[in-house]
C-alpha cells in the first residue's frame, strides 16, 4: 500500500474510519484523521484514549511502509 492511497483515506471528506492491517496480520484502527501520521518509510498509528476524545492517542504505534499490506473500511456503526 503507497503513501499516496493513506493519505487519500485520510483526507477523505467526510472521513470515513478505516483499518490498516499488516504483513503479520496486525490490525489496527484509524477512527479520526488525527490518530495517523504518513511519513516516507512509514505510518504512527495513535491508539484512541480510552477516556478522552479522539485525536487524544493512548499511544502510538509506527509501522514500516512495506509492513503494511492494505487499508479497508471500518463497518458502519448501525
Amino acid at each position: 500500500m503507497t503513501n499516496e492511497e493513506l493519505n487519500k483515506l485520510k483526507w477523505k471528506r467526510p472521513f470515513e474510519p478505516f483499518r490498516v492491517v499488516t504483513t503479520e496480520k496486525e490490525v489496527f484502527e484509524v477512527v479520526h484523521p488525527g490518530l495517523i501520521l504518513i511519513g516516507t518509510n512509514g505510518v504512527n498509528i495513535g491508539l484512541p484514549h480510552p477516556s478522552e476524545p479522539p485525536p487524544r492517542a493512548r499511544d502510538v504505534i509506527w509501522l514500516a511502509a512495506e509492513d503494511i499490506v492494505r487499508a479497508e473500511p471500518l463497518a458502519p456503526v448501525s
